[in-house]
């Protein structure tokens, strides 16, 4: 029972507590009998969610654990403060000696309904107004269909598979003398010399970002190409020149464009090992890129912690990993800069910017 100078307040402007000490001392949890409000200080009810709050008190006063009145709850659900007033208050509100925050809420009420319980109240009416309707004799979605219409229907769609199947044993003949074609022609271009027998037709039949490999079909054989080894990504069944040595591409030439083109960002080096790269860019998303290939992972190995790569994605997925090499970064910087001088001195002097030898032109 509470004492005659202790209250819960929900409004700030019902106590001051601005001069008020956090006082343990007041923690309680009771059930007002007159007005049917339960409250708790915050330290009874810690690590507990708010339904799970109200679902015991509720079961423990013997009320159903339904929607309905957990609803009714959380709409009158309020945060406050259990306060110890002062003995003599000075000014228009009561002054509080101790305060502990605390929560409230009364028990289900039908003549109190709130706005979320309202809410559920009106979309239940709805389903119940749709079912309803569905359900009468005149609408079209509620009518029973007879026998006879059901059966027509159930011909008219075994007629209809029985199309598709011919239409797909048909395409897939045509896939079947594609393929021989093209394994024909590509015979008949490396006898005849036109083709060079390093040289492959083939189909790309997959891309796989999980393993950064691209499948390919060659005739008979199968291939998977590394996407290290990638300057744009491929689309399913686009054509490429493949240069086949011993079983293993060392080369791949897709011709059909346009292939998607690479986005590339600056990444720093967080830690690398034979096989795996974990990296941050310049927006610090962390990658982490396992080496779909031999060469990538000699990279991988020339790589350092707090090194800088260049990262070519195409939509959040890593395609090949390029090393930046400092040393020659700072040469095309020195250059940069010391053009970007000479252009300062002299103001009527080209911008053209070579490297430190003069040869090759800065991109």
């Amino acid at each position: 029972m509470a004492k005659p100078d202790e209250l819960i307040v929900t409004e700030p402007k019902e106590v001051d507590i601005s001069k008020a000490a956090y006082y343990p001392q007041l923690g309680s949890a009771d059930l007002d009998e007159d007005t049917k409000i339960f409250h708790a200080t915050i330290d009874r009810v810690v690590f507990q969610k708010p339904t799970e709050i109200i679902s015991k008190v509720l079961a423990a006063n013997g009320f159903s654990l339904n929607l309905e009145n957990i609803l009714a709850c959380i709409d009158h659900f309020s945060i406050g403060a259990k306060v110890k007033l002062h003995a003599k208050s000075n000014g228009d509100l009561p002054s509080a000696k101790y305060f502990l925050p605390c929560i409230q809420f009364p028990f289900p009420n039908k003549r109190k309904i709130g706005s979320t319980l309202k809410q559920f109240y009106q979309e239940i009416s709805k389903y119940e107004e749709e079912l309803s309707r569905l359900q009468k004799p005149g609408t079209s979605k509620g009518k029973k269909k007879d026998a006879t219409q059901l059966s027509k229907e159930l011909e008219k769609i075994k007629d209809e598979n029985k199309a598709l199947k011919m239409k797909i044993n048909e395409l897939a003949t045509k896939l079947s003398q594609s393929r021989k074609s093209a394994a024909s022609a590509e015979k008949a271009m490396v006898s005849q010399k036109i083709l060079p027998p390093e040289l492959r037709i083939a189909t790309v039949t997959n891309i796989s970002f999980s393993d950064r490999l691209v499948s390919l079909k060659a005739g008979r054989s199968s291939f998977s190409l590394p996407m290290s080894n990638l300057h744009a990504l491929p689309n399913t069944n686009d054509p490429c020149l493949l240069t086949v040595r011993d079983g293993v591409i060392h080369d791949s030439f897709f011709y059909r464009g346009p292939n998607t083109p690479l986005n590339a960002k600056i990444a720093s080096v967080l830690f690398v090992d034979a096989s795996l790269c974990k990296v941050r860019d310049n927006e610090r998303k962390i990658w982490l890129i396992k080496s779909s290939s031999q060469n990538e992972s000699l990279m991988f190995q020339n790589l350092k912690r707090g090194g800088r790569v260049l990262l070519h994605t195409v939509d959040n997925h890593v395609i090949r990993l390029t090393k930046i090499d400092s040393d020659s970064e700072m040469r095309w910087v020195r250059a940069a800069q010391e053009k970007h001088a000479l252009h300062v001195i002299h103001p009527g002097s080209s911008l053209g910017l070579t490297d430190d030898e003069g040869e090759e032109p800065i991109p």
